[in-house]
Order: C-alpha cells, then sequence, then structure tokens
C-alpha cells in the first residue's frame, strides 16, 4: 500500500502507535530477561550453598557408627589410634 504523504497527521498517529507497541514490547522483554537473571542467580546461589562442605565435629569422644560398643576419639581433624570399648 502507497503511503500517502499528504495526511500527515495520520501518519505520525501511526508510527507514534507503532513506537508505543515496541516500547511495550521491550518492556515485557527486558522484564522478562530480569526474571530469567534471578532465577538463575537463585539457581547460581543455591548450588553453591548446597556444596559447601559440612563443619566437622568438636573434638570429643564419638560411637563407632560400625560397632556400638566402640567409643572412638576425635581430635578436631582425624580419628585418632584411641578407642574406649563399653562392657
Amino acid at each position: 500500500m502507497p503511503i500517502d504523504w499528504t495526511d500527515y497527521p495520520s501518519l505520525v498517529a501511526h508510527i507514534n502507535s507503532m513506537s508505543d507497541t515496541m516500547h511495550q514490547i521491550n518492556l515485557e522483554f527486558t522484564a522478562r530477561r530480569e526474571k530469567r537473571r534471578q532465577q538463575a542467580e537463585a539457581r547460581a546461589t543455591s548450588a553453591a550453598a548446597a556444596a559447601q562442605p559440612m563443619a566437622a565435629p568438636p573434638p570429643g569422644w564419638y560411637h563407632d557408627p560400625a560397632n556400638p560398643k566402640r567409643i572412638v576419639r576425635w581430635d578436631g581433624q582425624q580419628w585418632a589410634e584411641e578407642l574406649w570399648i563399653a562392657g
């Protein structure tokens, strides 16, 4: 369809309408992109938190899970050779 350059006000209104539509599409696109970014950040934060190593228990005597009658000593870094066997 050829453009009727004599109907300038109508052309301006049409261009403004198209501009408003494009602006609305851009706002929706930006909002969706931000939502996806926030979701990705939340997943990354959750994965990082899950990957954190557990804190070691404090030094002390603990029941041996393999033998409930044995109590072994944890020195805070490793299991010591010391053990106590309950009667």
